[in-house]
């Protein structure tokens, strides 16, 4: 995502990964904190592909809820939270 901000791609990273993927795997989310731009783009590709019964998939080594400075919008809206 940020590379296609950088690029100006932004609409091609949209239409790849809300209407053309199944499952998104996203590691190192803890690398967003701080940056919202980024978090409000994925939290609406996160609503989109929740909404079409797509699998997210968020591996980590602690718990996403010890973390407060990462994406708490993410964590409330996942079903298993």
């Amino acid at each position: 995502m940020v590379q296609a901000y950088r690029q100006d791609s932004i609409d091609k990273f949209k239409l790849k990964y809300r209407t053309l993927c199944d499952v998104l795997l996203l590691e190192d989310v803890h690398c967003l904190a701080g940056k919202e731009r980024t978090q409000i783009e994925l939290a609406s590709t996160l609503d989109t592909l929740h909404e079409g019964s797509k699998r997210i998939i968020f591996p980590a080594v602690i718990c996403p809820r010890t973390s407060r400075s990462c994406m708490t919008s993410c964590v409330h809206a996942s079903p298993a939270a």
